[in-house]
C-alpha cells in the first residue's frame, strides 16, 4: 500500500459558497482577488467548459463529474518528479482547509490556474498533470478536493462524493 506525507497549507480567507447540489459546492462569482468572474473566464479546456456549464445547471452535476474522472487534472507538489516518472511517496500535495477547517485536495483545471498558489506556497514549486482517478486514490475519507480555489470557476467536492468516485472505479 502506499503511503503519501500531506501537508495541510491553511488559507483563512478560503470561502466557497454560492450554491450546492449533491455536495457539490460551486464558487461563486467573487474571487479572492475580485477579478475574475464566470463571464469573464476563458476555458481553456473540455474540463472547464463542463465545470461553466454545470456552475450554470447546465447540464447536471452528474455529467460534470463524469467529465472531471476522465480528465488531467493538475497538482502543486514539493518535489520534482523523478527523471522515470516515479511517484516519490514522500512527496507532499499542496492541500487547503475550507472555512470549516476541512482537508481539500487543491487541484487545478489547467496548470496555469496554479500561478497566483505557487507564489503564495512557493515551498510547491513543481507540477504534476496527472489523470484525476488517480489523484481520488491518494485521498483518505475525511478530504475532499476543491477545484480552481480562488477562482469563480470551480468547486468544493465533499468527502462522501469523493469515496463514492473511488468506490465506482474499483
Amino acid at each position: 500500500m502506499r503511503r503519501i506525507g500531506f501537508v495541510l497549507f491553511f488559507l483563512f480567507s478560503f470561502t466557497v459558497l454560492c450554491y450546492a447540489e449533491d455536495s457539490l459546492i460551486f464558487h461563486n462569482d467573487k474571487t479572492a482577488k475580485g477579478e475574475q468572474t464566470v463571464a469573464s473566464f476563458l476555458a481553456s479546456n473540455e474540463l472547464e467548459k463542463a465545470l461553466i456549464q454545470a456552475q450554470q445547471k447546465n447540464p447536471s452535476v452528474d455529467e460534470f463529474l463524469k467529465v472531471l474522472m476522465d480528465s488531467k487534472i493538475y497538482i502543486m507538489i514539493d518535489k520534482e518528479v523523478g527523471e522515470e516518472g516515479v511517484w516519490d511517496n514522500s512527496t507532499n500535495i499542496f492541500m487547503l482547509a475550507n472555512s470549516k477547517n476541512e482537508p481539500r485536495f487543491a487541484v487545478f483545471t489547467s496548470p496555469e490556474r496554479s500561478d497566483e498558489w505557487h507564489k503564495r506556497a512557493p515551498k510547491y514549486q513543481w507540477g504534476l498533470q496527472t489523470d484525476f482517478k488517480w489523484v481520488i486514490k491518494l485521498i483518505g475519507p475525511k478530504a475532499g478536493v476543491v477545484v480552481n480555489p480562488g477562482y469563480s470557476v470551480g468547486c468544493d467536492i465533499e468527502p462522501h462524493i469523493i469515496q463514492e468516485l473511488k468506490a465506482q472505479e474499483k
